[in-house]
């Protein structure tokens, strides 16, 4: 009985012992057989049983294994690398390893950090390690796939490979590196996107040309490596609209153009990085066939385009119109080398191809242009839709390529900032986004289409530097430009001949403000220095945002035009002047100019008031006499001002003349006969043409307590009126303006001294209509009423 006991524990034991793992220690030399037990150990015996079984875990930890695999098939419960070893594994021949753990501890495959595990072949023969149904696996080292230099068959030589359908639990876990070289292949079928991850941190490497990467989920932080490409780069394996960590090209044995042809929707995650193509085109966004799909990819880190590359986003397949789009979330950053947004071989495009950036663009060598001539308004972009303002630093200056069809587009409200002088074929803002900071840099438009210039508004304009634009046609260029404010300026050439030229805003006065005839005055809160580089004679139009400082009623602006020493009109015989001349709106336009420098606007003296009267004042001085004062313009040419009195404020006769005197402003007359009663005067005024012009009515009280109102300008209001009020002494006036219902709208309360003097009221927040205004005294005698609208 007890022997029968005895049996039966040993019996269990041995089921026991064989139903788990049996570890196997590589301890033989290089390029020792795996099929050999003497170059395996249990730990403590060498000579042991080769691992091939479904139990058996091929460990390497040791010195620096390199072993042959002389078995067609090899079954594994696992195999491990570990302690910072490097494992090599080779077969000359048809070999595969099968591995079936399932996870910790017994993964099918683990290499640990450090550690390194090469498969390679020594011949054009396939040799695999399989991943069984719900394998797992782990790897922290490194995962490296070579072959012979012999082998050219890429379908042959070392591999991995999963399950081919979905709905297991395989799960192989990188946060180390898998590296494909020379004759490495991956055997991953398109379900392997739900078996294969690369954590964070982790990076699969193309080291061979061709080939493609796995269907792998990705983490941000991982990164595809591409480095072996020659004539074909490795595609970029996954469904539409799927998303990658960051993407690595850097192949200095490239040999030719490659059609990459990224996955339609592509998103990389981190960064996009094209360190080095040999000089050769690399074309992103390739299309084999016509089908209209948009090839659209976003790159929500850094692009960079390195030295000795080349890079072509859109479709050069002549046969394949696509529309294609790179978004750029981070910087735009070409350190050499070339980018083209299209290839040469796309003459007749229809369907755009744009690049998006949100952070900076920036270029410190190479060009940066469009390969493509075809034509076309909407083809070629680069859009800069940043949240912050964005830095534009190009050193070779220009995006445009030679039909000058390429587009800077800025759709930043917080706008973009210009640290070099830059050239594109067109202009253009989207919503009136953005302000275009230039730093005393140009920015220059080459398209001669007058429309390559659009979307310019109050947040989209060029400030702080001269707009550029080449013209062919004989009719109006814009130029976006302004200061604090949009101050645009429109250029029309004479004629068709190629020119070209350029403006610039200034938001102050010009260091001169001398006139000649017939200017007096010219703005002194801005101008533009506009200039003609080449080409045709032209006009030049400005537009007001604000009244001339210092321009009166009876004025004319017009285009004031310096020649180098004083400001002198512009209009000659064929331009526009504006009236009244202190408008707050409108344009005005030169003729046309064979000489150009800076413009403003400049004030012309008003037709038919040769002496414009400023202010005309009396107050009494005793009983018996009264003193009137005026002045004028500077630009009045006077002759003599002949002096008007009535007693009724109806017949006027003349008591005295004061002659002018040149550059004279100020004039002053008493009269010693004041009359008892109320007396009005008048002033006739003559110019040296003998144009004769009257003034208002001045009122004087004689002994008599009594006020009056004698005038008001302008009874058409805009924001501001004034009114002339004659006093016998000193009093407290309330001034009421009352609606068409006679109700109180708006009062102001004035100290009125002896004589007449000019009050001025503020209508600006009085809404538009027709009013009338009434002074009230004190002790609640009323003046005469004036009617007047506001506009």
């Amino acid at each position: 009985m007890k022997k029968l006991y005895m049996l039966t524990l040993a019996c269990t034991l041995c089921c026991i012992a064989t139903s788990h793992a049996q570890s196997r220690y590589w301890i033989g030399p290089a390029n020792g057989n795996w099929s050999n037990p003497a170059n395996w150990s249990d730990g403590s015996v060498s000579g042991v049983s080769v691992p091939n079984g479904g139990t058996y875990v091929a460990i390497f930890e040791t010195g620096a294994p390199v072993v042959n695999v002389d078995i067609t098939s090899i079954s594994l419960l696992s195999m491990i690398v570990r302690n910072g070893v490097t494992a090599k594994i080779y077969s000359s021949s048809s070999a595969t390893i099968t591995a079936t753990g399932t996870g910790s501890p017994d993964y099918a495959l683990l290499i640990e950090t450090g550690s390194r595990l090469e498969d390679s072949v020594s011949a054009d023969v396939p040799f695999n390690f399989a991943f069984a149904n719900n394998a797992r696996a782990w790897i922290d080292g490194t995962w490296y796939f070579g072959g012979h230099n012999s082998v050219v068959n890429t379908s042959n030589g070392p591999r991995f490979s999963l399950p081919v359908t979905s709905g297991f639990g395989n799960r192989v876990d990188v946060s180390g590196s898998i590296i494909i070289g020379n004759k490495g292949w991956i055997e991953a079928a398109n379900s392997s996107l739900n078996y294969l991850f690369f954590n964070a941190g982790s990076e699969l490497r193309i080291a061979r040309d061709g080939l493609s990467t796995p269907r792998a989920t990705w983490n941000a932080t991982s990164t595809i490596r591409i480095t072996g490409a020659v004539t074909g780069a490795a595609a970029i394996n996954g469904p539409n609209n799927f998303s990658i960590g960051n993407l690595i090209f850097d192949c200095p044995g490239m040999s030719n153009e490659i059609n990459w042809g990224l996955p339609i929707g592509m998103t990389i995650a981190g960064n996009f990085q094209v360190l080095n193509t040999n000089n050769n085109n690399l074309i992103l966004a390739y299309a084999f066939a016509v089908s209209g799909a948009a090839l659209d990819y976003l790159v929500n880190g850094f692009f960079q385009i390195g030295s000795n590359s080349w890079v072509t986003l859109g479709n050069n397949n002549a046969l394949a119109d696509n529309s294609s789009s790179l978004q750029v979330n981070g910087n735009f950053i070409q350190s050499g080398g070339r980018f083209d947004l299209r290839g040469s071989a796309i003459t007749a495009a229809t369907r755009p191809t744009v690049v998006k950036i949100k952070g900076s663009f920036t270029q410190t060598s190479g060009t940066f242009g469009c390969a493509s001539t075809a034509t076309g308004a909407n083809l070629f972009v680069v859009e800069l839709n940043g949240d912050n303002p964005q830095n534009v630093d190009i050193v070779s200056n220009t995006i445009d390529n030679s039909t000058n069809q390429v587009k800077l587009r800025l759709n930043n409200v917080n706008g973009a900032i210009l640290l070099k002088p830059l050239s594109a074929g067109r202009l253009e803002w989207t919503g009136s986004n953005g302000i275009i900071t230039a730093n005393g840099n140009d920015l220059t438009v080459n398209n001669p289409d007058a429309g390559s210039v659009s979307g310019a508004g109050s947040n989209a304009f060029v400030a702080g530097g001269a707009v550029v634009r080449k013209t062919a046609s004989n009719v109006a260029y814009s130029f976006p430009v302004g200061g604090t404010a949009y101050r645009p300026c429109v250029v029309t050439p004479e004629d068709a001949t190629a020119s070209e030229y350029s403006a610039r805003y200034y938001p102050t006065s010009y260091s001169s403000t001398a006139t000649s005839t017939p200017l007096y005055k010219v703005s002194t809160s801005e101008y533009w220095n506009i200039s003609k580089a080449s080409g045709s004679n032209a006009a030049v139009t400005l537009s007001l945002a604000a009244a001339v400082p210092g321009a009166f009623g009876p004025d004319k602006v017009v285009v004031a035009h310096f020649n180098g020493a004083s400001w002198e009109s512009a209009k000659g015989a064929t331009g526009t002047e504006l009236t009244p001349g202190n408008t707050p709106t409108g344009s005005v336009t030169s003729e046309v100019l064979s000489s150009f420098s800076p413009f403003t606007f400049g004030v012309v003296p008003g037709s038919p008031l040769p002496v414009y009267l400023v202010a005309f004042n009396g107050k009494k001085l005793t009983n018996t006499s009264a003193k009137l004062d005026w002045t004028i313009t500077a630009s009045s040419n006077p002759d003599r001002f002949e002096i008007l009195r009535s007693e009724d404020g109806t017949s006027f006769h003349q008591i005295g003349t004061v002659r002018a005197a040149a550059q004279q402003l100020a004039f002053s007359f008493v009269d010693e006969q004041l009359p008892k009663k109320t007396a009005y005067y008048q002033l006739r005024m003559i110019d040296q043409q003998g144009v004769v012009n009257m003034s208002k009515i001045v009122t004087i009280f004689s002994n008599a307590e009594g006020w009056v109102i004698n005038s008001m300008m302008p009874t058409l209001v805009t924001s501001q009126a004034k009114l002339n009020i004659s006093a016998s002494s000193r009093a407290n006036i309330r001034l009421a303006v009352t609606d068409m219902y006679g109700r109180i709208i708006h009062q102001q309360q004035t100290a009125l001294s002896a004589g007449s003097q000019d009050v001025w009221l503020n209508f600006s927040k009085l809404p538009a209509g027709a009013y009338q205004i009434t002074g009230y005294l004190d002790n609640g005698q009323k003046t005469g009423s004036f009617r007047f609208i506001k506009q």
